[in-house]
């Protein structure tokens, strides 16, 4: 193709610039483009990957939460890994994927999967302060704050949460992978 290497240059120069800007996706569309200039490139499709792989793991620097950060690493893994399919033996990109592999790790430790949060109201939606949120046959129990919110760490395996408030039904809850319980009481 004529002018393939000004091209990918011209691609290279503006996708780093709009990563370096964090406006991701406009950069990965740069990315995308060096992929799909010459399909035969394995060369261009493995510099088009990388940059994809170094967006998203940028992207994770702007994420506020560490559940929020997965997905990136995620897409960062995949990228990493189209270059493995196109060139099995890329030391770079299996240094990468080891790296976003203990990433990932680390951030997953920095998740309690037993920790527990939410809001109760009543059926207007005002909040109910001092509601109680128990673990059904446990001790564990908390109780909401003056807002109504709470959050506490439950004990592994829990199953049902009972929520109540003086005048108001007792809700049974169950617990399955969700991590917030937004609760509404009926008078």
């Amino acid at each position: 193709m004529k002018n393939e290497g000004e091209m990918m240059e011209a691609f290279g120069y503006l996708s780093y610039y709009y990563m370096m800007n964090n406006n991701f996706n406009r950069s990965k569309d740069y990315y995308v483009r060096m992929i799909n200039l010459d399909p035969s490139s394995k060369e261009n499709k493995i510099k088009g990957y990388v940059g994809i792989g170094s967006v998203e793991m940028r992207s994770t620097s702007t994420e506020k939460t560490n559940e929020g950060r997965l997905p990136y690493l995620s897409r960062a893994t995949e990228a990493y890994n189209k270059i493995l399919a196109i060139d099995p033996m890329n030391a770079s990109a299996k240094s990468q994927i080891a790296y976003i592999h203990e990433f990932e790790a680390s951030i997953k430790k920095g998740i309690n999967p037993n920790e527990i949060k939410g809001i109760i109201t009543n059926k207007t939606g005002q909040p109910l302060p001092y509601a109680s949120i128990r673990v059904k046959d446990t001790a564990a129990e908390n109780l909401s704050n003056s807002k109504g919110e709470f959050k506490f760490e439950i004990p592994q395996g829990s199953e049902i949460l009972i929520i109540s408030a003086k005048g108001y039904k007792s809700q049974e809850i169950p617990i399955t992978k969700l991590r917030v319980y937004n609760v509404s009481l009926e008078q």
